[in-house]
């Protein structure tokens, strides 16, 4: 009996040994994947930061890229569009400065015709209708119909102009 008894503590030994390293084992496993996973956990969100970095960065560089054409396109618009409307002004400006000129001018013809009339009626009036006719034999003097009568003084021959009133 002392040999099974003797058998059965070893026995009973040996499984509480078992116990002991498979729980040591399992300790020691379960530490181990908790340092495996901390580890691919830091490793991971060091890639993560990573990526964000560049992309961040990548994004800003795009950003810039699309924006530096945006604005010159508006800064060339803007400038264009200022051009034109001063252009526009000016020319407009100019024109309405020119058609006053030519308004005034034409004023002015106008008034100095009047005048030039008024003068040409007075010597119509003063010379009772006389005027000079050149033509391609010489030059005439032009009576009116009616208010002429020819007649020699000094031995040479006149013409007497008769007014009627």
């Amino acid at each position: 009996m002392g040999e099974t008894s003797n058998a059965k503590t070893l026995q009973q030994r040996l499984r509480q040994k078992m116990t002991e390293d498979r729980e040591q084992i399992e300790q020691l496993t379960q530490s181990e994947q908790q340092r495996l996973f901390e580890s691919y956990r830091k490793y991971v969100d060091d890639v993560l930061s990573t990526i964000e970095a560049d992309i961040e960065s990548k994004a800003k560089r795009l950003r810039h890229s699309l924006l530096r054409p945006l604005t010159v396109g508006l800064v060339i618009g803007a400038s264009l569009l200022v051009t034109i409307c001063a252009g526009s002004w000016g020319v407009l400006h100019l024109i309405s400065a020119r058609v006053q000129c030519q308004m005034q001018r034409q004023t002015a013809l106008s008034q100095e015709i009047g005048k030039q009339q008024q003068a040409l009626q007075q010597l119509q009036a003063r010379t009772w209708g006389v005027s000079l006719y050149p033509s391609k034999d010489g030059r005439y003097v032009m009576f009116p119909e009616g208010v002429y009568k020819v007649w020699k003084a000094n031995g040479r021959m006149a013409v007497q102009i008769i007014r009627e009133k």
